[in-house]
């Protein structure tokens, strides 16, 4: 986990070989970079790395189907399970709650749906119980009071994106490819390494247990 002003150093090192005029070396741009950087690196772990592992309880409403995910999953990337009252419900789709002649029922829910910005329960709750969301988040925007949280070991690979991405905005195309290259090789280290040292990357294998939806049965990862 890196400041800002660890990762700042990191990057102009990096720049120094393709910007020597300083063109894209202000604060503001480097801190640009550096986030896309972060955030790109989330996404080629797939956003399950356990500093995005999260969860978040709240209380059904009786005859409310529907619950913000802005409320009652922050940042919300992606559910990985959810539990009402202790009991894994099913992942299932909101079409075939549509198509379905018992659209309307109420009575405790056995399966959720996301769709647009709210997650959905089926049947509609009759009573007020408890639900339990686990879901992945997207990390808070690296800044000058908010740290990376991904281990420094990440330091160079974000870094390292945000060179590439530098490069294209100044148009040094094999430049630019020669960073990607180095991000692709670092990441190929960090998540093979990673893979051994965190639960994350063998949740989806742990959890390889086979649930009934609607519509076929599917794998619940």
């Amino acid at each position: 986990m890196s400041t800002l002003t660890s990762l700042r150093s990191t990057a102009r090192d990096l720049f120094i070989k393709i910007d020597p005029n300083a063109k894209v070396r202000s604060n503001d741009v480097i801190d640009s970079l550096i986030n896309m950087g972060y955030v790109q690196v989330q996404t080629d772990g797939n956003n399950e790395r356990r500093e995005q592992q999260t969860e978040s309880t709240f209380s059904t409403v009786v005859g409310q189907q529907t619950y913000s995910l802005s409320t009652y999953a922050p940042s919300f990337l992606k559910i990985t399970a959810v539990i009402y009252n202790e009991t894994p419900l099913n992942k299932i789709f909101r079409e075939d709650i549509l198509r379905s002649s018992s659209v309307a029922n109420s009575g405790s829910p056995i399966g959720y749906y996301i769709y647009g910005a709210n997650i959905g329960l089926y049947p509609i709750p009759s009573a007020v119980d408890t639900v339990t969301a686990l879901y992945c988040k997207s990390l808070p925007t690296i800044t000058t009071s908010q740290d990376s949280l991904l281990p420094s070991d990440f330091d160079r690979a974000i870094c390292e994106y945000a060179a590439y991405m530098a490069c294209n905005s100044v148009e040094k195309t094999d430049k630019a490819r020669m960073f990607l290259w180095d991000y692709t090789l670092a990441m190929s280290t960090l998540l093979s390494r990673y893979k051994m040292d965190d639960s994350t990357y063998t949740r989806s294998t742990a959890r390889n247990t086979w649930y009934q939806s609607p519509r076929a049965f599917y794998p619940y990862q």
